[in-house]
């Protein structure tokens, strides 16, 4: 069950309870009214009836206690994200090439590093002045990734992994990054989707579809 369902689903159990007090609240003031002004007599209320609402109300607000107690756990996605994330070499971005925009804003190092908040900012500065490849925004997706800026990530890498002008290797790379960027979220469905995507690719070549095999058999 998602996160977010997990919350409407308390939250309207809370609303209910607090709804069907206020409902005996409002049945007592109008009993009493009419036993003042004698048009009924004088009834004991039911004590049990009475006391339900309030005890299905103290349980909601002790059941969303453990709702939200429960989604700030750290999902089985992270353990699985950890045992299965590593990061892209930058061996692709190596030369004379890599060489003269790593002394430009120098990404690489700060990548290659571990220092990926640089890597992340100086990799923005980058491709927002086209001074590298947009395939590069793959080690800006890895770099938001290991920052746990999963939204972040996930909106950098879907663009690379649809882009048919890019190798198919390349795009299951995307893929793959992206599938771990689901698993981070806990969102098991849309990696699985990510990851049948590159398997059925057949690029068995790409160094990633094992990686992508294994993955998806630990998340079947």
């Amino acid at each position: 069950m998602m996160k977010n369902e997990l919350e409407n689903i308390i939250k309207q159990g809370v609303a209910r309870a607090v709804a069907q007090e206020a409902l005996r609240e409002e049945l007592d003031s109008v009993h009493d009214e009419l036993v003042k002004e004698g048009k009924i007599p004088q009834q004991q209320k039911a004590t049990v009836i009475s006391l339900w609402p309030k005890v299905a109300a103290a349980a909601a607000v002790i059941l969303l206690a453990i709702g939200f107690w429960w989604m700030e756990k750290p999902g089985q996605g992270a353990s699985i994200y950890a045992a299965h994330f590593e990061p892209l070499s930058t061996e692709v971005v190596s030369g004379a090439k890599g060489a003269e925009v790593n002394s430009k804003n120098g990404w690489v190092t700060a990548y290659d590093q571990g220092d990926y908040k640089s890597a992340s900012e100086a990799l923005n500065s980058c491709l927002s002045r086209q001074e590298c490849p947009p395939f590069f925004n793959i080690y800006l997706g890895i770099s938001y990734l290991e920052q746990n800026m999963t939204e972040a990530a996930v909106e950098t890498l879907v663009p690379l992994s649809a882009d048919r002008s890019l190798f198919i290797a390349r795009r299951n790379l995307a893929r793959y990054y992206l599938a771990l960027a689901y698993v981070q979220q806990d969102d098991f469905v849309l990696a699985i989707d990510q990851l049948d995507a590159i398997l059925a690719s057949d690029n068995t070549n790409n160094p990633y579809y094992e990686k992508a095999k294994a993955l998806r058999n630990e998340l079947s």
